[in-house]
């Protein structure tokens, strides 16, 4: 989405080669199929420990914009050597795995980051009263605000404990069958929850994020821009 309202033409993709890679780049490609080229499209194995030749490959394809997903572990040394390559006057867009890294602890990724990276993270909407009452009790616990994805994993946890109290069952195949009834339309912390017939969220919003100096340090902050997320029907 950030690609098409961006109005990027060239796209190079480079994605982790696991199931959370591979699976985010089938939905990208699909979203942007008609509406740009694909001019270099590489995966590639997280535990290695250079990337110059899929970095040198992009370079060469000349994009208007790297769309990179992966963990922030494998996209620490990505972005120190696309730094060491120049690579930071292209645009980078990057998922939610890339957010929360340690930077202070990866100073070359956070420095590329910082001159050529943006991303997205889920985010609830922090003007529901679900959430605020939700992030009231949170800090009062806690001693401080949600962090990314506190907000889901207990929307997960309340839609499996009414999945079993509906099917009157621990059985998997029965609280499975009772899910996708409880979620249809649940009235959740994180927004209203509804699944597709492959039991994927259909709707959900995003922030975009960015990373910043403040003061000495690099920091991770999310703008004011939302995206709202709406699976296409099947």
């Amino acid at each position: 989405m950030l690609i098409k309202d961006k109005g990027y033409k060239k796209i190079a993709m480079l994605v982790q080669d696991t199931v959370y890679g591979r699976g985010i780049e089938t939905m990208a490609k699909e979203y942007l199929g008609g509406k740009v080229e694909i001019v270099a499209s590489l995966t590639y194995d997280p535990t290695k420990l250079s990337y110059l030749s899929e970095l040198n490959t992009i370079k060469e394809a000349q994009p208007d914009c790297v769309l990179h997903v992966g963990l922030y572990t494998d996209g620490a040394v990505i972005y120190a050597q696309a730094l060491k390559e120049g690579m930071d006057n292209i645009p980078w867009i990057a998922v939610d795995g890339s957010y929360d890294m340690p930077l202070e602890k990866y100073l070359d990724a956070a420095r590329f980051m910082e001159k050529a990276v943006i991303g997205t993270v889920h985010i609830p909407d922090m003007h529901s009263a679900l959430y605020k009452s939700f992030a009231f009790n949170y800090k009062a616990a806690n001693g401080f605000i949600p962090t990314v994805y506190c907000d889901t994993t207990y929307d997960g946890v309340n839609l499996i404990a009414a999945s079993i109290k509906k099917a009157n069952s621990y059985n998997g195949g029965s609280i499975r069958d009772a899910l996708a009834v409880v979620g249809l339309g649940y009235p959740g912390v994180s927004g209203s929850i509804a699944f597709d017939q492959s039991g994927e969220r259909i709707a959900g919003l995003y922030g975009i994020w960015k990373v910043e100096v403040q003061g000495t340090q690099y920091k991770f902050v999310i703008t004011d821009q939302t995206l709202s997320f709406l699976r296409p029907k099947e």
